[in-house]
């Protein structure tokens, strides 16, 4: 996982450069905030873990935490700050800046629904699309969950699990954040973005026709104002994703046993916006031939066969 996210906030303001869409990376500390201060303590195993990859970890008391973020309720007494991190203040808008990049060098878009994809047999792969047929040299599969049923076809059975998450948007919170705040305690995140205030924390494993359970959701507000006493939750927004998971927490990337020219790029779980620049590196390599710049075996599909 570390091999894939390391480096992603670099990655995203080079991807970035040129499209006037840099300010939506921006630099930002990752604040996990405790009302006990003896729970904030760089001795417990997950801090150990990134300090021992040289992640760059600091505990402050509550003074220091008032001046980071003086929104916070009072009963916050220390945090553990993660530096040199990033903030997306609009995912979906990165990416339609990235494709327009991407279109602009000479990329095609087409929007369809694939139904089903083959390997190269000799004249290129295809994708078979609600709409015609389309046939390629290669095909990249970053489907997210639904590529375990393109690849059901194959004979591949992956545990590869909609993980749900759901998230509120309070539209006009009347409060800034300057930075992505995490309750230690309830494991859940409030961040600003350019739409607004956006709280969420919950995973849910319930298929992907399952309808939303948007409690799940709505109760963020409650949390919000324990968070930030003088936040407004009077325009809140529900919202559900499904996320691919597999148990091991790690994508399935790179090429795949027996089906030619078909290159995998899915299962990133929660992790995707953090793992994407590393992953596009890899699979260019892939799609080129060059040898990729980590040990392609932990992301091997054929761990789970």
């Amino acid at each position: 996982m570390f091999a894939l996210s390391n480096g992603s906030v670099d990655g995203y303001k080079q991807r970035l450069a040129g499209t006037g869409k840099a300010h939506l990376v921006r630099d930002s500390l990752y604040v996990h905030v405790y009302r006990d201060p003896a729970a904030a303590s760089l001795d417990h195993l997950g801090w150990q873990m990134r300090q021992r990859r040289q992640v760059p970890v600091d505990r402050i008391g509550a003074d220091d935490l008032r001046m980071i973020e003086p929104e916070l309720a009072d009963e916050f007494r220390a945090a553990i700050i993660i530096k040199r991190q990033g903030r997306a203040s609009d995912p979906a808008g990165i990416g339609v800046a990235l494709a327009a990049k991407a279109i602009a060098r000479g990329a095609t878009h087409i929007q369809s629904r694939v139904t089903a994809i083959r390997p190269d047999t000799g004249q290129g792969c295809q994708i078979i699309t609600d709409s015609r047929t389309y046939q390629v040299g290669k095909i990249v599969l970053a489907a997210g969950i639904w590529s375990r049923q393109l690849l059901a076809d194959f004979g591949f059975t992956l545990p590869l699990e909609a993980e749900r998450g759901y998230h509120l948007l309070l539209r006009d919170p009347g409060i800034d954040l300057n930075n992505s705040i995490m309750d230690a305690d309830g494991k859940y995140v409030a961040s600003s973005m350019d739409a607004g205030i956006r709280i969420a924390g919950t995973a849910e494993f319930s298929g992907l026709d399952t309808a939303p359970n948007y409690a799940r959701a709505r109760r963020f507000a409650k949390q919000a104002r324990q968070l930030f006493p003088r936040i407004n939750c009077d325009r809140p927004e529900e919202w559900m994703g499904a996320r691919p998971s597999f148990p091991d927490s790690l994508p399935c990337l790179g090429e795949i046993p027996g089906l030619t020219g078909i290159i995998a790029a899915f299962g990133h779980s929660h992790y995707g916006l953090g793992m994407a620049p590393g992953t596009s590196m890899i699979i260019a390599d892939c799609v080129t031939g060059r040898r990729p710049r980590v040990d392609m075996v932990p992301y091997h599909i054929g761990r789970f066969q």
